[in-house]
């Protein structure tokens, strides 16, 4: 679920319009280019599986395992891990000890064609 939206869009508006050769002072159109591009940011990161700009997401899984992979990646910070189900623990051979703060890392992995 998504927290918290990106604040800038990876081109502005002042680009499009260049790109497209619309006069700075033609404003007719801006609102409706503006909305184009937060829309093409959305599907490229929805087609590439990735964030394009820095957000704040929700993530929330069924099950809690030694490793898991996380969407929308590149991750810049995990904010928090919590459990609603059990205590934060870690069980090995029926042996569960609680899983402190700072007890997880998050690995990058380099994506395919990167």
């Amino acid at each position: 679920m998504l927290i918290t939206a990106p604040t800038v869009e990876p081109v502005t508006l002042a680009e499009v319009k260049s790109q497209l050769g619309i006069k700075t002072a033609d404003t007719d159109s801006d609102t409706q280019l503006t909305r184009r591009i937060t829309e093409a940011r959305k599907w490229a990161e929805g087609h590439m599986r990735r964030s394009l700009m820095p957000q704040t997401h929700e993530i929330r899984f069924d099950v809690f395992a030694d490793e898991m992979e996380l969407p929308f990646p590149p991750i810049a910070s995990i904010l928090s891990i919590r459990s609603t189900s059990m205590p934060m623990a870690r069980c090995d051979h029926g042996r569960c000890r609680r899983l402190r703060a700072g007890g997880f890392s998050a690995a990058a992995l380099r994506p395919p064609g990167l």
